[in-house]
């Protein structure tokens, strides 16, 4: 297990680099933008660009992650890596949502930090199991697949 924490250190280690890199990039453009205007610098669709970039760079998390430590700590390298938003997976346990939310707050509320939950509309049982087989970081409870199921084919989009 510390090995596979070393390597996700480091990886978080290069993210962290790579977003100062395009900080940099972007100042730098924009300021050689500003001392070169006979460039005429147009986007695809003909629009003149005028000055920097200002892009509003953003990560993801997995709010229903168990342990939630890890995934805090990954937050709060990305918060510090300069991401302003994130986007989660699909939420579907509220109580864990929750404790992540109140868990993350501090970073939150300190730098501005805004999260989007994740929404996946479920169509089907079968739907749910194939989440909970194939994609990383959500969990379908059963509960609400047992809901599904018992819905049958038809209004299983009504539950």
């Amino acid at each position: 297990m510390p090995f596979v924490l070393m390597s996700l250190e480091k990886l978080i280690e290069r993210e962290i680099a790579l977003r100062q890199q395009m900080r940099l990039v972007s100042e730098m453009w924009g300021k050689f933008l500003q001392e070169h205007p006979e460039l005429n610098v147009r986007d695809m669709a003909g629009n003149q660009l005028e000055g920097a970039t200002d892009f509003f760079p953003g990560a993801t998390v997995v709010p229903e992650a168990n342990p939630i430590e890890p995934t805090l700590f990954k937050f709060e390298k990305k918060v510090k890596a300069g991401a302003r938003f994130f986007q989660t997976q699909a939420v579907y346990d509220s109580k864990r949502f929750m404790e992540f939310m109140s868990r993350a707050k501090e970073h939150k509320m300190k730098d501005g930090i805004k999260i989007l939950a994740g929404i996946l509309l479920l169509k089907s049982a079968g739907m749910a199991n194939y989440v909970n087989k194939n994609v990383p970081g959500i969990r379908v409870p059963e509960e609400m697949i047992s809901r599904l199921k018992s819905a049958g084919k038809e209004r299983s989009l009504d539950t």
